[in-house]
């Protein structure tokens, strides 16, 4: 592929990260339980989301980001939260398979 050429002529290397990164689809309810606030602004909501009540400002190390209900949100291997939009997460990601250890 011509990118990677270009890339690996610049002096890219491709890597892949070696911890698992965790993550799910942003709802409303867990906004609640992450203490997530709605933006206040309706007409930016509409504009960023595509719709009125489904826009969410969360506080990251990177600064305030917005994340919409069906966004991906992830945490990273220091613990903190950052949005993903879905068609970025899909070509980004696959699901690992994760055994629960049962607790008596």
């Amino acid at each position: 592929m011509k990118v990677e050429r270009d890339l690996l002529d610049l002096g890219f290397r491709p890597y892949l990260k070696t911890a698992p990164t965790w993550a799910r689809i942003f709802t409303a309810d867990l906004g609640l339980k992450l203490g997530v606030d709605r933006c206040p602004s309706p007409a930016a909501a509409a504009c960023w989301c595509g719709q009125a009540g489904s826009y969410f400002c969360l506080d990251t190390p990177e600064g305030r980001m917005h994340i919409c209900l069906g966004d991906w949100l992830m945490m990273d291997a220091n613990g903190d939260f950052s949005p993903c939009k879905p068609d970025v997460f899909s070509r980004t990601y696959e699901a690992m398979n994760v055994v629960a250890e049962v607790r008596p």
